[in-house]
């Protein structure tokens, strides 16, 4: 097909889509330049350049663009361009149903006053037979066609409704339900009428419980269903509704305990705590639990959460739900807010729960009425056996909150099941001989970020999309070979392989089983293995620089999923000892709600092992259906009437499968075209007579197509009533019959100028005879003038002769005479007058004659030319006028879109600052609030810890000085024992013999040598005991100090902007900076913080720690032993700065410093009272916590 410029196409245009525009150059590296002709609505006058050829798509016959039917498989050209327009045209021509096949494409016009689309027009379709064909199409004509059907062939049938978030799949499934239930109680007794209507009233009521507790507020929707449905329409032989089974598909368990900004959890919550019983479940505003607030949006614009719990009460009255049961499902949906709101705290390396938070976890266990103890135990904990032992492991605070909440999705997660299982026993019956089964299932999810959760929905519309693909391109070959067309080389686009990538015994899903069977599988385990296996798999890519992530080629698109947390979803995360501890509840039912665990030689069913399983089962149900498929399309994400967005709508099209539908059908011959309507448009290229209309159009192809490259049955066949044909066979008759056109133009052009040429002749003949038929036409009046004058005097004449003979009677006779002449006379004037009034008027009627077919030929011919004028003129005028109508039309529905995109986006923006004004000041407000209740129980806190430290020096202290003073004393009392002993010998030496004196004091020498030594064993093994007593309290102290030390070691470093300046002991004294100096206080020789903004204590660096655990040091060594004061008490000691990785927390003190040294190094009497070595400081305005 060539392209060339000026040509009337449509382009692709990256931000609107296809857009109906013409071509305007061709640019030097075989790309094109388009410019929009802004009739597409919607869609702004653009100009897209750099465009390749499958992005251009000509229109050589414009009155295809006009071809808009309601089903749009009958356009004559099929193309993505043209589905796009149609859709467009009838979307802004307030047509929100269109068929594509077998598929009804319903796009939400976000208003509910569209005339035909009233209940009111509901009539009017029950009214036809078993098939539509008067109505318009909708979803009521997919209830009635499914209905009938399922009456007429005896078969169950399925309805197929998907589609993103806020398309509208949950109420078309309400509107199908709701015909279903008018249609199937149109006949039958009184009895039959109200049982089915009966049945549709529950069906009906049952929406609020499902939507209340499956249903959240996304970006895309304020009432998104986070979970899959197949509802069991159930009838009997005769077609009347009996009940209803549903069946639940992968609720989306995160929503469960947070949700992204601006959306919401679960409408539950909500609905509790802003009900008429919040108080009875204790439950107070919102905003107390942090949880349902993690999205910044506990409102919902024009929503009444209040009166929807109401409701939502209502119809579980109306559902047979007893009292009971309502109180207890509130009640477990209590219990899950209040355990969430649960926080936990550090424990040195471990967790322990928030004594701030401990209430959350009484109130949950008093509605849940559950073991507290236990509960809160296994949540900090984990209790295991091995081999006959018991092994008890702590929890993290981040192991801790996944157990909580691991434990709250399980039980909202079977409330949930509960509720649907409550729902099937109200409305569904054991048997019945026929059931519509209706999927709401959710649509195609491609993310910037995809999970575990995607790769299942996606799994799940891969697999519809192949039974989609498989039915429709059946279908198709079956209408094919009905007109006897071969269909043997045709091969449709089979998405098989992409299923058993992930399904298959070594596919992803089975790998990843295989990762959580190991004991230390990983994530990183799981993609290797999955690379390792599939990376030559032609629907499988792994790009290199993707550490983490693999891509999966889905029929939509191509889908990057990341692996972290893939192993965590898929397995069962929920502790065997939870379920125990909720299966032992008093309540009956929450004992109920959680399975009983599975015994460990039992293999664990994960999650995508369930899932896959559970799809397969759907899919055995659909396959024995009658399928009928609505794809719901959102036109604008603002979710606004009349705006349309060209991208989104596409990629829609795209996910849905609606695309695919076009792709089914170009694999075999997407144009089929009526024979006489073949005929009509190609009769040029074989002109003659049509005797057979089918023979006919194997000529025409023939003949245009032989010896082409488009000749083959490939391209063209003839069917017994349609000409099916491929575009390129398709395009390469539109070239043949533009070009044979032009020779046909040339020969009209020829005939045209000879007849304009004829017309001027004829005038101008006319123009040269006009003066002598004039000339002759007075003549000729002039002659009957002249007669009229002579017969008037012949008549006086004869009228005066005849008076003078009635006055003379002598006259008589002469006058008869004369009276004979003249009458004679007169009879021959009467035949000369008569035979010249024949002859003039004869004379006048050719003349007359002669004029009047002049004119009459000239007339006509003036006529025809300008009938033809005007013809042509009034068609251009049309065509230009309505050109100029659609083009004020576009022009003026996109200033008002443009206008009311900024008027919402004006209010959208102050509405945004002043909600994000608003957040910052309570924000501000509660950090000010925890702030200030944070700092009073720091101080009371620390002020606590320093009293018991200070208390512990003092002790250490009191027990030195007792223990020096006793020393000194003993070390007196022997100094003066010897010195009273030295002046007696001395006294008795002077009375004798200087001989003997000698031997006397060499004997007392000895005597004082042997007495000191016995006195210095015992007070060494004194010294022992005291030193072992004292090594014993310095260890109880260490004990201490370490856990204190390591339970505020993590707000230590989160507090600490930067580095403090480390404290060191010099060999002078023990505070050796200068600015340590500077803090103490002259008199106490406190440590005191001087400048503006002080850490709190228990921020101290591990320097300031160590000049505590030096003062204590210094007297810790025992009196009298070599290393008292002297600072070299452990083997370990040495000068220089601590390090906590070669000295203990208490080794004595790195400093030549005597126990008799106060802290700025100046001797000191032990006797006085020491100043305290420690002062806890006050906290100051901190804000790092």
């Amino acid at each position: 097909m060539s392209i060339t410029p000026g040509a009337i196409a449509f382009f692709r245009s990256k931000n609107w889509s296809w857009t109906l525009g013409k071509v305007d150059s061709l640019d030097p590296k075989d790309t094109y330049t388009c410019t929009g002709t802004g009739v597409t609505s919607g869609t702004p006058i653009e100009t897209c350049n750099k465009l390749k050829a499958d992005d251009v798509f000509v229109i050589q016959n414009q009155s295809l663009i006009d071809e808009i039917p309601d089903d749009l498989l009958l356009l004559t050209l099929l193309h993505d361009s043209t589905l796009m327009h149609a859709l467009n045209v009838r979307y802004y021509q307030d047509t929100i149903y269109t068929y594509i096949g077998p598929i009804v494409v319903a796009i939400n016009p976000f208003k509910y006053t569209i005339p035909h689309y009233m209940d009111t027009k509901m009539p009017d379709y029950l009214a036809e037979g078993e098939v539509i064909k008067k109505n318009k199409p909708h979803s009521w004509a997919v209830a009635h066609n499914t209905y009938y059907e399922m009456l007429k062939r005896k078969q169950n049938q399925c309805v197929l409704v998907s589609g993103e978030s806020g398309a509208g799949k949950t109420e078309a499934v309400k509107i199908v339900m709701k015909y279903l239930g008018a249609v199937s109680s149109l006949t039958g007794t009184e009895a039959q009428k109200q049982g089915s209507a009966d049945t549709g009233r529950k069906l009906m009521m049952a929406s609020p419980i499902l939507e209340g507790f499956g249903n959240a507020k996304t970006v895309r929707n304020d009432n998104s269903s986070r979970f899959g449905k197949f509802v069991k329409v159930q009838f009997d032989k005769d077609g009347y509704m009996k009940g209803a089974h549903t069946t639940k598909y992968l609720l989306e368990k995160s929503r469960i305990v947070t949700a992204a900004e601006g959306e919401r959890c679960y409408h539950a919550f909500y609905l509790l705590s802003q009900g008429k019983d919040a108080k009875k479940y204790g439950i107070n505003q919102p905003s107390e639990y942090r949880f349902i607030n993690s999205g910044n949006c506990i409102k919902i614009d024009g929503v009444d959460d209040g009166a929807d719990y109401q409701e939502c009460l209502d119809s579980m009255t109306g559902v047979g739900m007893t009292e009971d049961e309502k109180d207890q499902v509130w009640a477990t949906v209590a219990g899950v807010m209040n355990l969430l709101t649960l926080n936990f705290q550090p424990d040195g390396e471990y967790s322990k729960i928030d004594g701030g938070t401990s209430k959350y976890l009484d109130k949950a266990v008093e509605l849940w009425q559950v073991d507290g103890a236990v509960l809160g135990k296994e949540l900090v904990s984990t209790t295991r056996e091995a081999r006959g032992d018991v092994f008890t492991k702590c929890h993290t605070v981040p192991q801790a909150v996944d157990s909580r909440d691991a434990l709250c999705k399980a039980t909202y997660d079977e409330l949930f099941g509960w509720l649907v299982d409550k729902l099937n026993t109200t409305t569904a019956v054991e048997s019945s001989d026929f059931f519509i089964g209706l999927l709401d299932i959710f649509g195609f999810e491609h993310f910037q970020l995809n999970s575990f959760e995607q790769l299942c929905i996606n799994l799940a519309n891969e697999t519809l999309q192949h039974h989609y693909n498989t039915y429709i391109f059946n279908k198709d070959m079956d209408e094919c070979r009905a007109e006897g067309v071969d269909v043997t080389m045709i091969e449709f686009p089979d998405n098989t392989p992409c299923l058993k990538l992930i399904t298959d015994k070594m596919g992803i899903i089975a790998l990843l089983d295989e990762q959580c069977a190991l004991g230390k599988g990983t994530d990183e385990a799981f993609l290797a293995d999955v690379v390792s296996n599939h990376s030559k798999h032609p629907f499988f890519e792994k790009k290199t620089l993707a550490k983490t992530s693999f891509i999966i080629k889905h029929y939509a698109g191509d889908v990057s999923y990341e692996v972290a947390h893939f192993l965590e979803k898929n397995k069962d995360t929920l502790k065997d000892d939870m379920k125990v501890i909720m299966r032992a509840s008093k309540s009956p039912f929450i004992a109920g709600l959680l399975p009983a665990p599975v015994e460990k030689s039992g293999k664990k069913i994960t999650v995508g092992g369930f899932f896959k399983s559970q799809l397969f089962q759907l899919m055995d149900i659909i396959n024995s259906t009658n399928p009928h498929w609505i794809r719901c399309i959102k036109p604008h994400p603002a979710k606004k009437p009349l705006m349309w967005h060209g991208v989104s709508v596409f990629n829609q099209l795209s996910s849905s499968g609606v695309i695919g539908t076009v792709k089914v059908r170009k694999a075999g011959f997407p144009i089929r075209i009526y024979h006489d309507d073949f005929i009509k448009r190609f009769r040029m290229l074989k002109p003659g007579p049509v005797e057979d209309p089918k023979h006919k159009c194997e000529e025409i192809c023939s003949e245009t197509l032989k010896g082409g490259e488009y000749h083959a049955r490939k391209y063209c066949q003839v069917g017994t009533a349609r000409v099916f044909l491929k575009n390129e066979a398709y395009f390469a008759l539109e070239d043949a019959i533009n070009g044979a056109a032009g020779k046909y133009i040339e020969v009209i052009n020829k005939w045209a100028r000879m007849w304009a040429a004829s017309i001027i002749a004829k005038e101008i003949d006319f123009g040269k005879n006009k003066e002598a038929i004039l000339a002759n036409i007075r003549l000729t009046l002039q002659l009957q003038a002249e007669e009229a004058k002579k017969r008037k005097e012949i008549l006086e004449e004869e009228q005066g002769d005849l008076a003078a003979a009635i006055t003379g009677q002598t006259q008589m006779v002469e006058h008869g005479k004369r009276q004979q002449l003249l009458g004679d006379e007169k009879k021959e004037w009467d035949y000369m007058l008569t035979a010249f009034e024949k002859k003039k008027e004869e004379l006048i009627i050719w003349r007359r004659n002669m004029i009047a077919k002049q004119e009459a030929e000239h007339k006509k011919q003036r006529e025809e030319v300008v009938e033809d004028e005007e013809e042509t003129r009034a068609a251009w005028t049309a065509d230009e006028d309505r050109l100029w109508n659609l083009i004020a039309n576009a022009a003026a529905s996109e200033q008002y879109a443009r206008d009311k995109c900024r008027e919402d986006e004006k209010r959208g923006r102050n509405a945004v600052m002043e909600q994000e004004l608003d957040d910052w000041a309570e924000i501000v407000v509660d950090l000010n609030q925890s702030y200030n209740e944070q700092k009073a129980k720091e101080e009371a806190r620390l002020a606590g810890e320093w009293k018991n430290l200070l208390e512990d020096v003092y002790q250490v202290q009191a027990e030195r000085k007792a223990e020096w003073l006793a020393q000194q004393k003993y070390k007196y009392d022997s100094r003066r024992r010897e010195t009273s002993e030295r002046r007696r010998v001395e006294h008795m030496n002077a009375a004798v013999r200087p001989a003997d004196r000698a031997e006397e004091r060499a004997a007392f020498d000895l005597k004082a040598k042997l007495a000191r030594e016995r006195q210095n064993n015992q007070l060494s093994a004194e010294a022992d005991k005291l030193v072992d007593k004292m090594s014993t309290r310095k260890e109880t102290l260490i004990g201490t100090d370490m856990a204190r030390q390591k339970k505020i070691e993590k707000l230590r470093q989160e507090a600490i902007a930067e580095e403090k300046k480390r404290w060191m002991c010099g060999k002078e004294g023990i505070y050796k900076h200068d600015a340590l100096s500077q803090r103490l206080s002259p008199n106490e020789r406190t440590p005191l913080h001087t400048h503006s903004n002080p850490p709190p204590s228990h921020l101290f660096s591990q320097s300031q720690r160590s000049t505590s655990e030096e003062i204590l040091a210094c007297r810790l060594s025992p009196p009298g032993s070599p290393d008292y004061g002297s600072g070299s008490g452990s083997p370990t000691a040495h000068e220089g700065p601590y390090s906590p990785e070669t000295e203990p927390l208490f080794s004595p003190v790195r400093t030549r410093s005597a126990a008799g040294l106060d802290l700025n190094g100046n001797p000191v009497n032990p006797m006085s009272p020491q100043p305290n070595p420690i002062s806890p400081p006050k906290l100051g305005n901190y804000a790092g916590n």
